[in-house]
């Protein structure tokens, strides 16, 4: 139903929500080892979150931390971007990486779960903490 699926995020203790319903969408699969399960979303001033789950089984309803190259390049734990105005990105760090999700639910029709960690900008090394993350998006394949 339209107006209920959502990701929302304390980013440095500030509520930072994406309610429009026309980006708020999950996937998961493979391409051949790796397999993901991405939730993402962005809301009217150009904010958006992404969170990637990533591992070499097939991504199912647990809790996923870190975020590691293994094997032949392939990636198990976490990402947590975030955009905030466009241009500015701010993602889980490989070097030390502190983020963790939890996927409640994973369906054929929606996704759900909970994320949080710190979140780094590449250029400046600026971190952001995220917490009391939250989402429910609809699945698209």
């Amino acid at each position: 139903e339209a107006g209920d699926f959502f990701i929302r995020a304390k980013i440095d203790g500030v509520q930072v929500e994406m309610k429009e319903q026309k980006t708020l969408q999950g996937s998961a699969g493979n391409n051949g080892v790796q397999h993901g399960a991405y939730i993402e979303g962005e809301n009217e001033i150009q904010q958006s979150i992404g969170i990637h789950f990533w591992d070499l089984e097939p991504v199912s309803v647990g809790t996923y931390s870190g975020l590691e190259v293994v094997e032949n390049g392939n990636f198990k734990g976490v990402n947590i971007g975030y955009i905030f105005d466009a241009t500015t990105v701010y993602a889980t760090a490989l070097e030390g990486p502190v983020s963790s999700g939890t996927i409640l639910v994973l369906n054929e029709k929606e996704i759900k779960g909970t994320f949080s960690g710190i979140i780094r900008e590449p250029l400046t090394g600026e971190t952001l903490t995220v917490s009391a993350g939250e989402f429910y998006v609809r699945k698209i394949k």
